[in-house]
């Protein structure tokens, strides 16, 4: 019964996990397709913010997910700045500066293909590092999630078990007050973690759901290697 409700437990508190890091990866598509966008849509003919929504709203995943939906509202009668900039609203900042780019390129009348091909460019350099510092970053996540998550309250759980063998269930008051810190410790680390990953990302927002993972995972990977 207690291996139901680790597992219970232990999903219910991934979830937040996982739907942030769903929306988190869509932003990041997004972002990493906007250069091939911008650079291909440069090379077109354009007549008007219309011919933008129509050429982008397709081919593009996340990026043509946002312009078919400008393309439509300008379809009902939306203005083409309006529309564009409500379904820029809540993208990341790279996406609201491609969009204004194109707006202000296009209201200005100077070479507009020069300025959206230019805009890719820097885009996709931005792209890039993030990228580098992404990966940079994942070897350091990792060790922490497993460190806190499991290797260290596992490493816990057997040092548990064995110490209750030697002792063979003989009363000890040191022994006693060390296993009654043991669990103290593995959620305290786990909070310790959450906060150093959350500042790892740059989002603190993060914090909580760490810290719960872990602590979950921590207090899980504790009893199975002491033996539930």
């Amino acid at each position: 019964m207690e291996w139901i409700y680790i597992i219970l437990a232990l999903g219910a508190a991934a979830i937040p996990i996982v739907v942030d890091y769903r929306r988190e990866r869509g932003k990041a598509k997004m972002d990493e397709m906007l250069p091939l966008a911008l650079l291909e849509l440069s090379t077109l003919p354009i007549h008007g913010l219309q011919d933008v929504a129509k050429y982008l709203s397709s081919g593009y995943g996340p990026v043509s997910e946002r312009f078919s939906r400008a393309r439509k509202m300008m379809e009902r009668g939306i203005p083409p700045v309006s529309a564009m900039r409500s379904v820029a609203r809540d993208t990341t900042p790279l996406f609201q500066h491609a969009v204004e780019m194109i707006i202000a390129g296009y209201q200005s009348g100077a070479d507009w293909n020069r300025i959206i091909r230019k805009t890719a460019e820097d885009i996709e350099a931005v792209v890039d590092m993030e990228r580098q510092r992404r990966a940079s970053l994942s070897l350091q996540k990792y060790n922490v999630l497993l460190s806190a998550g499991v290797f260290v309250p596992a490493i816990l759980g057997i040092s548990e078990r064995m110490v209750d063998r030697i002792s063979a269930g003989a009363w000890n008051p040191l022994i006693t007050a060390l296993h009654a810190s043991i669990l103290p410790y593995i959620l305290i680390l786990a909070v310790e973690s959450a906060v150093f990953l959350a500042l790892l990302e740059g989002r603190l927002r993060n914090t909580l759901y760490y810290a719960v993972v872990l602590g979950v995972l921590g207090v899980a990977s504790f009893f199975i290697a002491k033996g539930i």
